[in-house]
């Protein structure tokens, strides 16, 4: 396997970590209907939760995704939208730069 090709498969497997990293990211809800469907992933929403089940005090609140207590819906096309940002975004610097040698 030639250096190149390892270095664009690495690039694509810290992506893919990148990726699957923005589901720490909180999320607010601003009622109870934004917390029946609250998206998590960045950009785009790829993971959506029904945190409707938990009572706050007050909207608006803040969130965050536990996949071991929260049961979720996994939307493939915007991870894979999102994955694909997130490759081009860091393939793109290798990119020109092995163009330009």
């Amino acid at each position: 396997m030639s250096l190149r090709l390892l270095g664009y498969q690495l690039l694509a497997a810290l992506a893919l970590l990148a990726v699957v990293a923005t589901l720490a990211l909180p999320r607010t809800a601003h009622d109870r209907a934004d917390a029946r469907r609250l998206g998590f992933g960045y950009p785009l929403a790829f993971v959506e939760v029904d945190l409707s089940a938990y009572t706050p005090p007050s909207y608006p609140q803040t969130y965050r995704y536990d996949p071991w207590e929260d049961p979720a819906d996994l939307r493939t096309v915007p991870f894979v939208v999102d994955l694909a940002l997130f490759v081009f975004a860091l393939w793109s610097p290798l990119w020109l730069l092995r163009r330009q040698t």
